[in-house]
């Protein structure tokens, strides 16, 4: 039976630990999971549940403002950038025993590499990631209007966006889930681009993911950001954007895995289901 998710806070954040299963190889540094815009420490269940059978001990965070971590007031909630989400990775992160290799997607993993700039990690894992300029990415056609929060949009549009390999069923359940974003943080990474990361500031084994059909981080301009940062790279053959709710969802996790069993010196991980991801 998987281990249950145990819920714990720190500074007001919600952080959904799953622990490594009883019996499973002893990993060194805990895995700490980082959800994208609109998103919460929700999108990680099926991500922790694979990884702690694995050995792998789980913190999976929600940003402040987002899933059951404190609310911000509205006009802070109008104002915060994806700059702003990095104390709230620290704040996790400093509380844990050793430093976390850093599991991030979309947004979240653009707030990681600004998170990275400043503080130790063992390894980072970065899937189909928020783009900073230095990437050169094109610019979307995303409207916002710094006075109102952003989206969810019509269920339609956010299932092309957020879950195209996803079954209708799954999701409307997580549309549910969904809250509304800061239009300030997805004007940075649709029509800005304003976000910037030093490459030199950061340190450690990176790993960078793009997936085929991602409608809202270009693979050409994920594939650059890999170059730039020196990364190990994949690319998901026939995923969207939502990667860690995808159907295929297991492949991703597996390809994570296996990897980070590389950078533990293990040599590889568990046997490879299917080539999707190269």
């Amino acid at each position: 039976m998987p281990n249950h998710i145990v819920d714990y806070e720190v500074a007001g954040l919600h952080v959904a630990r799953r622990r490594p299963d009883p019996g499973s190889t002893a990993r060194p540094n805990p895995v700490l999971l980082v959800h994208g815009g609109l998103h919460g420490a929700w999108c990680w269940d099926d991500f922790t549940e694979y990884l702690s059978a694995r050995g792998w001990d789980c913190h999976a965070l929600s940003w402040r403002g987002h899933g059951k971590s404190q609310p911000l007031p509205p006009e802070e909630a109008l104002r915060r950038s994806i700059e702003d989400v990095a104390p709230d990775i620290e704040a996790v992160a400093s509380g844990l025993q050793e430093p976390p290799i850093i599991i991030a997607h979309s947004m979240g993993a653009l707030a990681s590499l600004k998170y990275a700039e400043r503080n130790r990690h063992a390894g980072m894992v970065l899937l189909t990631p928020g783009l900073p300029g230095e990437a050169t990415p094109d610019k979307l056609e995303v409207p916002t209007d710094p006075t109102q929060m952003w989206g969810p949009p019509p269920f339609e549009l956010t299932k092309e966006l957020f879950f195209s390999g996803t079954d209708e069923e799954l999701a409307r359940r997580y549309y549910e889930l969904l809250i509304p974003e800061s239009p300030r943080a997805v004007a940075q990474v649709t029509t800005e681009w304003s976000v910037t990361v030093d490459p030199v500031r950061i340190s450690g084994p990176l790993l960078v993911l793009a997936a085929e059909h991602d409608a809202l981080s270009d693979p050409a301009a994920v594939h650059r950001l890999a170059r730039l940062l020196g990364a190990d790279y994949r690319h998901a053959a026939g995923f969207g954007h939502g990667v860690t709710l995808d159907r295929n969802w297991a492949d991703i996790a597996e390809m994570t895995h296996r990897w980070l069993c590389n950078i533990a010196g293990e040599g590889k991980g568990e046997p490879q289901r299917e080539a999707v991801v190269q």
